[in-house]
């Protein structure tokens, strides 16, 4: 077995991520990019695991004391709580669309 000399900045990566889950600023501490980051997790399926078992632990514990727990999934989780809003037209179809084009007259000053 290969032994990842990585180990220790992913520990790193994993005690700040615990407190703050947002791989962006998680990365940033340790000195990383987040493509570094997503590339370890498609490597190392242990590494990802940690990660959402630590997302999961945060939405736990932070529930129990936010007054609005639907505030903090809003944000955190978009693509699963947040409200989305759906446009259309009168009768419910879609939304034509309508290319505005600004035409500004000019003047030109004629000498005579």
């Amino acid at each position: 077995m290969k032994k990842d000399n990585r180990l220790p900045l992913k520990e790193k990566f994993l005690t700040y991520f615990k407190g703050t889950p947002i791989q962006k600023y998680a990365a940033a501490y340790i000195g990383k990019s987040e493509d570094t980051i997503t590339d370890w997790k498609k490597e190392d399926s242990d590494f990802s695991d940690q990660i959402e078992k630590l997302k999961a632990e945060y939405i736990q514990q932070k529930l129990k004391k936010v007054v609005s727990p639907e505030w903090i999934l809003e944000r955190l989780f978009k693509n699963h709580f947040s409200k989305r809003q759906e446009y259309t037209g009168e009768d419910g179809t879609d939304i034509s669309k309508l290319i505005v084009i600004n035409t500004v007259p000019t003047t030109r000053n004629k000498t005579t």
